[in-house]
């Protein structure tokens, strides 16, 4: 499976490095590890199994966010409207055929960005955080980026990066299609 955007848009990283930089510093002030970051392209499979990116603005996305948070997001327990801010929520994250329940309180920041704060009985460890960043390269394509901090995590580090990269590039690619299927490969 490959990706069609420009050849430059691999290397073509310009996310909101200040804002990640400040919540980088603050994770690690708090004690957490990084366990993981990636840079997805919002995107929709293609009939040839390629995936092709959608161009669109950070606001586009939370604006498909805020109609139905659960359709795009891949995790169940999610809810259906966007958490309010600091709203618990009793997530379980299954993969393949093992489900770790995994508690959270949600945080939105300024624009694009949310992030949630794993409770106790997390399998990262309460106090752990999964960061989601959206924003447009040079080129149009809405990018996500994600970053896991744990603090004490009940799996193994190579299991629970797995595990987070197949639930977030589902994510990147439900948020995709929905976006696709309201405003075609532009939206305005």
């Amino acid at each position: 499976m490959s990706l069609i955007a420009p050849a430059s848009a691999a290397a073509d990283v310009a996310a909101p490095t200040a804002e990640m930089a400040a919540d980088d510093r603050a994770a690690q002030a708090r004690g957490l590890r990084q366990l993981y970051e990636w840079h997805w392209y919002v995107a929709v499979h293609l009939p040839s199994g390629d995936e092709s990116g959608v161009k669109a603005r950070n606001t586009h996305a939370m604006a498909e966010l805020h109609r139905c948070f659960n359709c795009s997001f891949p995790v169940a327990g999610a809810p259906h409207n966007f958490p309010r801010q600091g709203q618990f929520i009793p997530l379980k994250a299954c993969v393949v055929f093992f489900c770790k329940n995994a508690p959270v309180k949600a945080w939105q920041d300024d624009g694009g960005h949310f992030h949630f704060i794993a409770q106790k009985g997390h399998f990262d460890g309460a106090g752990s955080e999964v960061h989601f960043y959206f924003w447009t390269d040079s080129h149009g394509y809405l990018r996500m980026t994600t970053r896991g901090y744990v603090t004490h995590p009940s799996i193994p580090d190579d299991l629970n990066r797995e595990g987070a990269y197949q639930m977030w590039h589902n994510f990147a690619l439900k948020l995709g299609e929905h976006l696709w299927e309201r405003c075609g490969w532009t939206c305005r």
